[in-house]
């Protein structure tokens, strides 16, 4: 099968002190060669009646697609309207790719994981691979505290891309180069799984029956993408990150123009009714931050994650909390100090 393309979830702390989720595709010597012109002598003034000037690289008119963004922190709910736009073509690592660049009706507010900095998003491109509509590269600019740029590389392996089909699996390597360089971003590598098919509701478009992937590291959750299963898109319908700011950001597509035409063949809904009532969770185990979270088992408490700045994680699902003695597998001072601060006192 193809590749998918990723959108701009992934991860990281590359927002410490700003971020967040496209550029244009071309061969690799589009740059033309300088030609220099001479100057005409009074002899051949007359021959040379014109200057040669440089033909402009034709220009690229693809689709054009709107988010309608929710990000709801302690101040409340900001809601900001994202276009995205195919201008441009470039080649990027050998893949031929179309350049999408985001404008904003308002530019995006955000808390950085996580420290919880104040950033604002200034600017957002990716390029997106011809051949398999996934995210090659994205680049994307923040001011805050510091102004930063951020360059992500994505290199995929598994069975990833569109189409999709109902239990791929994948790996997504991710490397990030950061402008000024504070530090050496580590590699990431995420898991992803294509977990269902199900119908999505999307503001202005309808219900669509989509793929759901979702995305992981080390077991931990970090996002979850809708992928129509019914038009070839270059960008899904709906994302939920959970892992970027301190609070989730979810997208929604409103609007895609000009729309291809529909599939030949649509996949059946997975899961059925079952899947809208998770299980719960049981001693030790931890809630997601996901869209219709499982709950503790009856007699089971949610305490926070071990440790602050821990992300994908709600908390800890515990009775052990509050017994007088500090569980290292689940506890810590910092989400049950009357436990572990009385242990680590000796009363």
């Amino acid at each position: 099968m193809q590749i998918s393309f990723k959108w701009g979830i992934l991860v990281i702390a590359v927002l410490l002190a700003g971020l967040l989720v496209l550029t244009a595709c071309g061969g690799d010597d589009d740059t033309p060669t300088e030609t220099e012109i001479p100057t005409p002598s009074p002899s051949a003034t007359e021959a040379a009646t014109t200057t040669p000037t440089e033909t402009a690289p034709p220009s690229v008119e693809g689709p054009t697609w709107v988010y309608q963004v929710t990000y709801d922190d302690s101040a409340g709910a900001e809601v900001t309207n994202w276009t995205l736009e195919v201008n441009a073509e470039e080649t990027v690592e050998g893949v031929d790719c179309w350049v999408a660049e985001g404008a904003f009706d308002v530019k995006p507010f955000r808390e950085a994981m996580p420290s919880g900095s104040p950033v604002t998003i200034e600017s957002i491109k990716y390029s997106i691979s011809k051949d398999s509509a996934e995210a090659i590269k994205d680049e994307s600019q923040t001011s805050g505290m510091v102004n930063v740029m951020a360059v992500r590389m994505y290199d995929y392996t598994g069975d990833h891309g569109q189409p999709f089909a109902f239990e791929d699996v994948f790996s997504i390597a991710t490397s990030t180069e950061l402008t000024p360089a504070f530090y050496d971003v580590p590699v990431l590598n995420v898991d992803a799984e294509v977990a269902a098919v199900e119908e999505v509701e999307l503001p202005g478009m309808g219900t669509m029956v989509c793929y759901k992937v979702e995305y992981s590291m080390q077991g931990q959750p970090l996002s979850v993408e809708w992928y129509s299963a019914e038009y070839d898109l270059l960008a899904p319908v709906k994302v939920a990150d959970y892992s970027k700011y301190k609070s989730p950001e979810i997208k929604e597509m409103t609007s895609y123009d000009p729309m291809p035409a529909a599939n030949a063949t649509v996949p059946d809904v997975t899961g059925g009714e079952e899947n809208l009532t998770p299980e719960c969770k049981g001693e030790g185990e931890t809630i997601p931050v996901i869209a219709n979270p499982p709950e503790c088992c009856e007699g089971l408490t949610l305490i926070p994650p071990k440790e602050e700045g821990i992300i994908g994680i709600s908390g800890i699902c515990t009775a052990k909390c509050g017994d007088g003695t500090c569980d290292p597998e689940t506890e810590t001072a910092y989400n049950c100090p009357d436990d572990c601060e009385a242990t680590s006192s000796g009363t």
